[in-house]
């Protein structure tokens, strides 16, 4: 397929670099330079092909569209010390794109050779991290229910929660994949008001977020898959989350951050 679409081959080799630099932190700037390189070329052909999807490309768009958003979260992000939080919405308004653009092709898609992705697999084995986290995202629901005082924020805010149990409740009846679906499908249900929310670095709204983090960090830590794209994320925004949202915020973001940094244990 790659021999075919030239934008899917220039993705796996920017991936392939930012997988490169990863492992020889020595060489990690020439390696993302590479990377940023290849997956230039891959998004400007892309843009050519998106305008006419078709059942024979939709499997190289679907296919580069994921990669190009591993490829994202592989990538060294931005050194200033308050931008976690945009380069993480930065990745959610491309996964929610790639997804816009690529939804109307979905079923072709899953007949083809990467149908399977889409799919739900043999149940894992049961976990402490879907019940644990519901039982949390309980509890801070309810508390935004009782403290919030300003609607729009509280109604925003709940529904993205909603939203994050119905993803984590979907997911669990799948593979071992199951962390890596939450993380790319509940983007794509946020309202662009909770997204503002959190550009905006609303308290409320990063509890909500600290608690997603808690996903991310069970991802990275997969005792079955070595995710390392997502190497660092967890704690590079529940550390700022616990620095920045307001007094009353500290207690639910507790949980989330003792998860991550082990600091409860």
């Amino acid at each position: 397929m790659a021999l075919t679409y030239t934008f899917l081959m220039h993705e796996i080799l920017a991936l392939s670099a930012s997988h490169l630099a990863y492992l020889q932190p020595d060489h990690r700037r020439a390696y993302y330079m590479l990377a940023t390189h290849h997956q230039n070329i891959a998004i400007n052909a892309m843009r050519m092909e998106l305008s006419n999807i078709t059942s024979e490309n939709c499997h190289a768009l679907f296919a580069t569209s994921s990669l190009v958003t591993l490829t994202a979260f592989s990538s060294p992000g931005s050194i200033n010390p308050d931008a976690p939080i945009d380069d993480l919405m930065d990745i959610f308004l491309l996964i929610r794109g790639m997804y816009g653009i690529l939804k109307e092709a979905w079923e072709m898609i899953r007949e083809g050779p990467l149908g399977s992705i889409l799919d739900s697999g043999i149940a894992p084995p049961p976990a402490p991290l879907p019940v644990t986290l519901l039982a949390q995202l309980t509890k801070l629901n309810t508390f935004i229910t009782t403290q919030e005082p300003n609607h729009e924020v509280r109604e925003l805010c709940t529904t993205a929660i909603s939203d994050l149990v119905e993803t984590v409740a979907l997911s669990v009846t799948n593979t071992d994949e199951r962390e890596l679906r939450v993380i790319f499908i509940w983007p794509i249900r946020l309202s662009m008001g909770f997204i503002s929310l959190l550009r905006q670095r609303n308290s409320v709204a990063l509890a909500v977020l600290s608690h997603y983090c808690v996903v991310i960090h069970t991802a990275e830590h997969s005792p079955t898959r070595h995710n390392w794209f997502l190497k660092g994320w967890d704690i590079r925004i529940v550390e700022f989350i616990a620095n920045t949202v307001d007094q009353i915020w500290r207690d639910p973001v507790q949980w989330p951050v003792e998860v991550i940094t082990g600091a409860g244990q």
